[in-house]
């Protein structure tokens, strides 16, 4: 496939083509550079480096065909059109072809039996970025497929190899803490339980004031917007006398808040909902949904600068990079309602 080729398919000049797969400012709307990089992974397209190399009169190291970096993701990970891993895989994706990566998804499930029967591994493969929270069984068949591994997302993940963080245990206390500081003690849980870096961070803020965990103030759920309706569903039937909740995910609360809404609970005045993500669609969510900013596409970046530097030998250490967070106050929290 050729840059016409793409552009023909996207409805699109050759030169707004060429301008975002060079990553050039303002290339393109947003929509249009997801259309272009969708028809470039698809397509497996990748710039003639020789070309470029001779019309700019130097020696291209890199004018060997593309090479592979394979991303393996568990089963529990949201994969929607707006989703953490939709933002970071486009991070891992763009930065790995100014290299001359391309990427390859893994899907992998608790009833995989081998990565090759997830996926065919293409022979160019080079190295993995494990995202999410994978279990033991899938890291540690990773590392004994692949050489060079990294791991990137917001959990801690005892494994030896690179690893790109953003402290989900952290973010999570961040969240809770805001809770507390506006005057919430009742404060309700709704997301993954186990092994979960957020709900880790959920009960440690707790303690750090004295205030119990009361199990049903808890619900476990799938990270997802009906993940967020049972969720808040079941925190009603409960009858628990929650003032605030905090979700996991901002697809959780994206599903949770219009569920209380519909028991003509008034966010905030009534409940406050507070999550982690910021994803793109927070602010459309009405009232718009306060949150913890993850920069989910900078981790893809960073993951994929780890890892071909690590291929190409520049670094023998084991790495931890860990990004920052930081809170984004919208309108969906308030001080308590007093009664």
């Amino acid at each position: 496939m050729t840059l016409k080729d793409i552009a023909k398919e996207a409805g699109v000049s050759v030169s707004t083509v060429s301008r975002v797969i060079h990553h050039k400012p303002n290339a393109a709307g947003k929509d249009v550079q997801k259309k272009i990089w969708a028809i470039v992974r698809k397509s497996g397209y990748m710039p003639n480096a020789a070309a470029q190399s001779l019309k700019a009169g130097i020696e291209h190291p890199s004018s060997m065909p593309a090479s592979y970096i394979v991303c393996i993701f568990d089963g529990s990970a949201d994969t929607g059109a707006d989703s953490f891993f939709t933002s970071f895989s486009e991070g891992l994706e763009q930065e790995a072809f100014k290299y001359r990566y391309l990427i390859k998804y893994i899907y992998m499930t608790s009833e995989t039996e081998t990565l090759s029967e997830a996926a065919q591994v293409p022979r160019q493969t080079k190295g993995a970025v494990i995202f999410g929270q994978p279990g033991r069984r899938m890291t540690d068949m990773a590392a004994g497929y692949f050489r060079h591994v990294v791991y990137a997302g917001i959990n801690h993940q005892a494994m030896n190899c690179d690893r790109i963080i953003c402290d989900g245990h952290e973010a999570a206390a961040a969240a809770v803490s805001e809770l507390l500081d506006l005057g919430h003690t009742k404060i309700a849980y709704i997301g993954s339980i186990s092994n979960d870096s957020c709900y880790d961070g959920y009960c440690a803020a707790l303690a750090l004031r004295n205030l119990p965990i009361r199990n049903e103030y808890i619900v476990s759920s799938e990270i997802s917007f009906g993940g967020g309706q049972s969720g808040a569903q079941k925190l009603l039937e409960n009858g628990a006398d929650f003032t605030a909740v905090f979700c996991q995910d901002d697809s959780i609360a994206a599903g949770a808040i219009p569920t209380l809404q519909n028991r003509n609970l008034r966010i905030p005045k009534d409940i406050s909902v507070i999550s982690v993500g910021d994803l793109k669609y927070a602010q459309s969510i009405s009232p718009m949904l306060t949150t913890i900013h993850i920069p989910a596409e900078e981790l893809g970046r960073m993951a994929a600068k780890t890892l071909i530097d690590r291929i190409n030998g520049g670094h023998r250490l084991t790495l931890t990079v860990t990004l920052p967070f930081f809170i984004v106050r919208r309108e969906s929290c308030s001080e308590p309602k007093s009664y």
